[in-house]
């Protein structure tokens, strides 16, 4: 979709007015910005748990060498 969509203005072979071309440049900004966020920082948006975790295990590890070593996480559940 992010190719697809300016592939129509692109290929029409139209020669542009000043308006025209403004309008056409102002559209293929505003699809890159969105572009940009649906490639980029959406999944990054997505992976801020993991990416925090994976940063401080970093952090531990440049600070004390070692410590930094993935632990999962144990679910204590009180006996029923």
């Amino acid at each position: 979709m992010i190719i697809l969509i300016p592939l129509p203005l692109f290929f029409a072979s139209t020669i542009y007015g000043v308006g025209g071309f403004t309008a056409w440049v102002v559209i293929a900004i505003i699809w890159a910005f969105l572009a940009s966020f649906t490639v980029v920082l959406y999944p990054l948006w997505e992976s801020k748990d993991a990416l925090g975790r994976v940063f401080k295990g970093i952090v531990k590890d440049i600070m004390q060498p070692g410590t930094g070593k993935y632990v999962p996480e144990h679910h204590h559940h009180a006996p029923a």
